[in-house]
């Protein structure tokens, strides 16, 4: 098991689970209403992607975000 930044978790699920539905990037980016460039930043992972922007993608793709945070 490896931790991730949250953000890099973020985008890997999206890229994952557009993968898993057959969805390109100009598909994604036509349901949620956006350019296609904004959808290759928010697969890139040394973009610093807004999180709301996250939130919406993944929604389409029937995810959601949920932090949890532990004592070290």
């Amino acid at each position: 098991m490896v931790d991730l930044p949250p953000l890099v978790a973020a985008k890997l699920a999206l890229y994952d689970a557009m993968r898993a539905q057959d969805i390109s990037k100009s598909e994604l980016a036509r349901r949620i209403g956006v350019d296609e460039s904004l959808v290759r930043r928010l697969l890139d992972l040394r973009h610093r992607s807004r999180l709301d922007q996250l939130e919406r993608a993944l929604g389409v793709v029937g995810l959601r975000i949920q932090l949890h945070i532990i004592a070290v």
